[in-house]
C-alpha cells in the first residue's frame, strides 16, 4: 500500500475512527485513505439500521433537549416517521418490529426533566487536542447541577444495557462497554478545556431499554483512555497493511463496505 503518513498527520481524530481501526484496519483504510488524486473517497460507504436508528432517535432527544419539541411531539414524530427513516435498511422483520416497539416505549415514557441541572450543551461540537494531534467530539447532552455545579456528561445509545441482574457487566458485553467508557472519558478532555474541571459522572442513557447508567469519574481510566488513543494512533502511522478483521455480524450488519455493497473483497469472508 501507499504511504498515508501525510493523510494521517492532517487527519482530525475522533473516538469512531480510532474505534474504527480497532474493529478492522481495512475499513479505516477504505473510509479515511483509499481516495482519488482529488482527495475523494474511492468507495462510498453505506449506513446500517441500527445506526440509522439510533440516529433517528438522537435527532428527536436532541430536539426535545433543546427545547425544539415537546416531549409528547417527539412520541408523534417516532411512531409517524419510523418507517420512513429506516424502511431501506434490510433486517430480520422481527428486528425492525421490536426496535420500533421498544423505542415506541422509551418516548411514550419520557420525560426529560432537567429543572435541577443547567444545559450546558445538546450534540455539541468540540475541537481539542490531546498531545500534537487534534481531534473533534460531540457530546450528545452535558448537564451541570445547580446545588454543586458539578458536570455530568451523558451519551445516548441504542445498544443493549450491559448491567446483568448480578450488578456486574455481562461478559458478552465487556468488550463494547469498555470503548464505550475510552469514548466519553475522550470527551471529558474539552469539558475540562472549557471549564477547568472534569465531570463528576460519566453516563449512558440506554434509550433503547429504558435503563440509565451513571458512573463517577475516575483519574486512573481517563488517563487509560487518553494513552489508548495516543498509542492506537501511532499504531495505524506506523501500519502498512491495514489487514481485514473477519466477523460474521460485523461483516454482514454493521460494516460501512459490508457484503451487498461490493467495495470489500473479504466481504464474504464474513459469512
Amino acid at each position: 500500500m501507499q504511504d498515508y503518513a501525510k493523510a494521517l498527520q492532517d487527519m482530525t481524530w475522533s473516538f469512531s475512527r480510532i474505534h474504527s481501526y480497532e474493529q478492522c484496519p481495512y475499513e479505516f483504510y477504505l473510509n479515511y485513505l483509499f481516495k482519488d488524486e482529488d482527495g475523494h473517497r474511492i468507495y462510498e460507504g453505506e449506513d446500517n439500521f441500527y445506526g440509522a436508528f439510533g440516529s433517528f432517535c438522537h435527532e428527536l432527544l436532541a430536539a426535545v433537549f433543546n427545547r425544539e419539541i415537546s416531549a409528547e411531539e417527539a412520541y408523534i414524530k417516532y411512531q409517524e416517521d419510523y418507517d420512513d427513516r429506516l424502511s431501506e435498511f434490510w433486517v430480520k422483520d422481527s428486528t425492525k418490529e421490536s426496535y420500533f416497539y421498544k423505542g415506541l416505549r422509551y418516548f411514550s415514557d419520557f420525560n426529560p426533566e432537567t429543572r435541577d441541572f443547567d444545559i450546558l450543551g445538546v450534540e455539541q461540537k468540540n475541537y481539542f487536542t490531546i498531545g500534537n494531534y487534534s481531534f473533534v467530539a460531540i457530546i450528545d447532552l452535558l448537564l451541570r447541577k445547580k446545588s454543586t455545579g458539578q458536570i455530568i456528561l451523558l451519551d445516548h445509545k441504542s445498544s443493549d444495557y450491559p448491567i446483568g441482574k448480578r450488578g456486574g457487566v455481562l461478559k458478552s458485553k465487556q468488550k463494547t462497554f469498555e470503548s464505550y467508557k475510552r469514548q466519553l472519558y475522550l470527551y471529558c478532555k474539552p469539558v475540562f478545556d472549557s471549564y477547568g474541571v472534569y465531570p463528576s459522572h460519566i453516563g449512558w442513557n440506554y434509550f433503547k431499554e429504558s435503563k440509565d447508567l451513571i458512573l463517577p469519574f475516575d483519574e486512573v481510566e481517563y488517563s487509560d483512555s487518553i494513552n489508548w488513543a495516543v498509542n492506537t494512533i501511532h499504531q495505524i502511522e506506523k501500519e502498512d497493511q491495514f489487514p481485514e478483521n473477519i466477523d460474521h455480524f460485523y461483516c454482514t450488519q454493521l460494516c460501512r463496505f459490508r457484503k451487498g455493497t461490493s467495495t470489500c473483497e473479504y466481504a464474504d469472508g464474513g459469512v
